[in-house]
């Protein structure tokens, strides 16, 4: 069974006299949603990259290339924390997460404002995690 999107856990809460509401969701149970998801499962990274470019090609044939970084499976740092997980774990991968937040403007709450943290992973490619309407982002709290 796929699992799927946890639900939301309300805690209250006071701070400077007034009490607040805070709406949040199990981190593992939201990593668990996007890694399992049927959405990204052909698209999903499993191991780092090495990608290079062209720059300069001269009379004689001699090319240059250089190396190219564009998300984070072509990264040094995954290349070195993959050596130290293949050595403990064969065959295991990580698992970037990557946590982001924005202030939002509550117009229908008395202008308030909130600060909606989301949470994605780094084995989704940028071009998925980027694009609203592919829902890579989950809302976390």
């Amino acid at each position: 069974m796929l699992p799927s999107r946890p639900a939301f856990v309300r805690h209250t809460y006071s701070l400077g006299g007034e009490t607040h509401e805070l709406y949040l969701r199990d981190v593992l149970g939201v990593i668990k949603a996007l890694y399992g998801s049927p959405e990204f499962a052909n698209e999903l990274i499993f191991a780092p990259e090495k990608h290079f470019a062209l720059i300069n090609e001269d009379a004689n044939g001699t090319q240059t290339w250089t190396r190219r970084y564009s998300d984070k499976h072509t990264g040094k740092w995954w290349w070195k924390l993959q050596e130290r997980l293949e050595a403990q774990k064969p065959g295991a991968t990580i698992i970037p997460i990557i946590i982001s937040s924005d202030k939002t403007q509550l117009t229908s709450f008395r202008n308030r404002s909130a600060y909606p943290v989301y949470l994605t992973i780094g084995n989704i490619p940028k071009e998925t995690r980027r694009k609203p309407s592919r829902q890579a982002q989950l809302l976390l709290g």
